[in-house]
């Protein structure tokens, strides 16, 4: 019972064609692509790769492994050496130029010099997610940098001593690819830098160029440009949410969380790499889990979006979405029945209660979301909380969705709804109540950082995070004594009432329950490490990314 083992595929965290054979560095192990079948490189079964790189004699890869050791391997797979430990605890970008090795983290940007490495651009953040070579050129991709945290693209014509930002983006347009002064972001799509850009309804999340091409996945697209006109199309499911893209003359590798595609370019057929290999648990995630209507379940994990009928056999299916991978942050039932799904990326609607899942695309005004965070219905309207502020749908429906001017472009950590229909939301640690019908704004609480709204079916609202669990009462929050005490806590509600949890604790309070200090009591068996949990009718069900774990409760 609840087993994912047919639909789970290793995370892809780097992949590069080296002489005969295509590399893949997953969560799983280190992979090679060569006579057109996968196998798995030996002494690497079941150890995370989080970044590689070609090198002069062989392959340069960085381990997950304890002390993130950076190692060459010859062909086979062997290890020829190993490089003297970076600074930080892992690397997530590799790069040899001119026999030059560069590495880049979450920190910054750090060159081996002999034995030793030096930090040739750092801060905090400074987040190096990709680096890559060009003649005389050495591109650095910067998902977060800067006061705000802001994505950029940085370029050194000097081997790594100077660098300067070619290109700086809003909150998460991301530089994907570039050639020349031509960029591709992730919410400005392919452009010159300079440009004024309007954003899409579609992400861009992997992009490559070669030979006058532009090859992008914008959303379930698989796009081909020549000139800056579309030159070929393909769509499918499962390349949405692919992070990795390689032009391989007539064919295409795409991969990234839900593992590696290889695409014939002439045809739009795929061969998926990793079909009939068992993957270890550890390399792929269950993300959240979700109670719909009728005791249905909802599960979305890196490898695919799944449904069970019920709270109790445990026999899941996988739905029928545009997007395989739903990388949720929240759902919410409208007003008329219909079920909406918020993704980082990407707004969904299912009119048959979690069996298929739409694409709706929408974009905001005056700008736009960066990525989702949360998503309610208050006064029948759309709320959508982002990294860029709090929208909400007007007259013109939920595609119709304006930022609030009172919080301008602020992350919105979380938002719930209360008994009266006002949104309550949490931003820049100060709690919030919402009129959802005029946008007006009032200021109820100062909060603990990373604290979280919750409601209950009664409309309660409760307010969890690294402080502990809070009743949200007269506007003020309360403590919670009863389940107070170190570590950060959790709270999801359900049919199954209030949850609680931290650490491997676990409590429920009844449904329609204060709750009091005699309203919780324990559930048994906690595991340790859980992520994602909903208290339903008579039992919890939990996971803590690897497997789904079932708690009755009388």
């Amino acid at each position: 019972m609840d087993d994912f083992t047919p639909y789970r595929r290793p995370e892809v965290k780097g992949a590069i064609l080296h002489r005969d054979a295509l590399w893949l560095a997953t969560l799983g192990g280190l992979f090679r692509w060569r006579d057109d079948r996968l196998e798995p490189v030996p002494g690497f079964a079941g150890r995370p790769v989080r970044a590689l790189a070609a090198a002069p004699d062989g392959v340069l890869l960085a381990t997950g492994d304890r002390g993130a050791p950076l190692l060459v391997c010859d062909e086979s797979g062997a290890i020829l050496r190993r490089l003297p430990d970076l600074p930080v605890p892992e690397a997530k970008s590799l790069l040899v130029q001119d026999g030059v090795v560069f590495a880049g983290g979450k920190t910054g940007l750090w060159r081996l010099d002999g034995e030793h490495w030096t930090a040739v651009r750092s801060g905090r953040p400074y987040e190096v997610i990709g680096l890559a070579g060009e003649p005389g050129r050495i591109l650095a991709f910067v998902k977060k940098q800067g006061p705000g945290s802001e994505p950029a693209l940085a370029v050194s014509t000097d081997g790594g001593d100077r660098w300067r930002h070619v290109y700086e983006g809003s909150y998460a347009d991301l530089a994907r690819a570039v050639a020349g002064d031509l960029i591709v972001t992730q919410w400005g799509g392919p452009h010159r830098l300079g440009d004024a850009v309007v954003p899409r309804k579609e992400p861009v999340t992997a992009a490559a160029t070669g030979a006058g091409t532009v090859a992008l996945i914008g959303g379930s697209k698989l796009e081909l440009l020549h000139g800056g006109r579309c030159h070929m199309e393909m769509k499918h499911p499962a390349f949405a949410e692919a992070e990795i893209l390689l032009l391989l003359g007539d064919r295409a590798l795409v991969a990234g969380v839900q593992g590696a595609l290889l695409v014939d370019l002439s045809t739009g057929l795929f061969r998926d790499l990793f079909d009939g290999a068992a993957a270890d648990p550890s390399s792929a995630k269950i993300k959240k889990l979700f109670a719909l209507d009728g005791g249905r379940l909802l599960a979305t994990a890196s490898f695919g979006t799944f449904l069970s009928e019920d709270s109790g056999p445990g026999v899941w299916h996988p739905v029928h979405a545009d997007w395989n991978v739903l990388d949720a942050v929240g759902v919410a039932r409208a007003p008329d029945g219909v079920w909406w799904l918020a993704a980082q990326r990407g707004l969904f609607q299912s009119p048959d209660n979690g069996a298929s899942w739409k694409h709706v695309k929408v974009t905001g005004r005056p700008h736009g979301f960066a990525e989702l965070t949360g998503i309610a219905f208050a006064g029948g309207r759309l709320a959508l909380a982002t990294k860029a502020g709090l929208f909400l749908s007007g007259s013109g429906g939920p595609k119709d969705l304006r930022a609030l001017p009172a919080f301008g472009r602020q992350l919105i950590d979380g938002l719930a709804v209360d008994g009266e229909g006002r949104l309550i939301v949490a931003s820049e640690r100060v709690l919030h109540r919402i009129d959802p019908l005029d946008g007006t704004a009032e200021r109820l609480a100062d909060l603990p950082p990373g604290t979280e709204p919750v409601a209950t079916a009664d409309g309660r609202i409760w307010l969890a995070g690294k402080a502990g669990l809070f009743r949200l009462d007269g506007g003020m929050p309360v403590l919670v004594e009863t389940v107070a005490g170190p570590g950060e806590l959790h709270a999801s509600a359900g049919d199954g009432g209030l949850l609680a949890w931290r650490g491997d604790r676990a409590w429920l309070a009844a449904p329609g329950a204060a709750p009091g200090a005699g309203d919780w009591r324990d559930v048994p068996d906690w595991p340790p490490g859980v992520k994602s949990a909903v208290p339903a009718a008579g039992s919890v069900i939990a996971t803590d990314r690897q497997a789904i774990h079932r708690r009755p409760v009388a």
